[in-house]
């Protein structure tokens, strides 16, 4: 709260972080939230590389940190039920590593889930695997603190719907509004199964919601133009201070 109270200026990953350093400092000359997002110049490049992908596989892909924060056990039993059901054709793809990496590859195991898990990869590994999957996971934990995170800006950018179990409001207003999927409550397996075999039955909404990503990433996800308010904030502050020296 100290660090906050004393800053001139604010840059935030999200609304909701500007709306925390607010609560104790009123006084700041300007306020920014600049989502993480990606280079979409770079990312397309990425995309261009291919990866084999089984013609009848349909992905739901997470990526990022294997950690306490992050609700894959709800994923996996979401698809574990699903192929008990005969939907054997669906495929959780998980690319990242971290502390629960093994329990969730036991769980897997355990249910006999259609789970991949591609271990660490480089950016440039990771986003074909994005380009080629159908629906994106963001799957978080009740009373994790993200909100908007790295892993959004490349959903976004692969023009992929999201299953979100973020309870963030600021990310569900934008599940929402810009209609790029759906939200549902973290641990809520069963709910989560639905919403995949609804999409999965509906490849003109998936197009839709997948359409609907891509241009919010051009909007507000693309660092080449996002960041240039970071940037006009830096000199602006930058001016200021040599003024106030003379």
């Amino acid at each position: 709260n100290n660090i906050y109270n004393m800053a001139d200026y604010v840059v935030a990953v999200s609304q909701s972080y500007v709306d925390r350093v607010e609560k104790v400092n009123k006084q700041a000359r300007s306020y920014a939230p600049i989502f993480l997002g990606a280079d979409l110049g770079f990312f397309d490049q990425c995309k261009q590389h291919t990866v084999k992908k089984d013609p009848n596989e349909f992905w739901i892909t997470y990526i990022g940190m294997l950690g306490h924060s992050y609700d894959i056990e709800t994923v996996i039993r979401s698809v574990a039920l699903l192929k008990k059901e005969g939907m054997t054709n669906i495929v959780f793809k998980v690319a990242g590593t971290g502390p629960l990496q093994e329990k969730f590859e036991d769980l897997a195991k355990k249910l006999d889930a259609p789970v991949h898990f591609t271990g660490h990869l480089t950016y440039e590994e990771m986003v074909p695997i994005l380009a080629q999957s159908d629906i994106a996971a963001n799957a978080i934990v009740k009373g994790a603190q993200q909100s908007i995170t790295n892993k959004i800006g490349d959903f976004v950018s692969a023009s992929l719907p999201i299953l979100n179990s973020s309870l963030n409001e600021e990310f569900i207003e934008i599940v929402k509004n810009y209609k790029i999927g759906f939200n549902y409550s973290p641990g809520d397996y069963r709910h989560l199964a639905e919403l995949i075999k609804f999409m999965y039955g509906d490849e003109k909404l998936r197009d839709e919601m997948g359409s609907n990503s891509r241009k919010l990433a051009e909007e507000r996800f693309d660092r080449r133009n996002t960041y240039n308010e970071i940037y006009q904030m830096i000199e602006e502050a930058t001016v200021r201070e040599s003024y106030s020296v003379v």
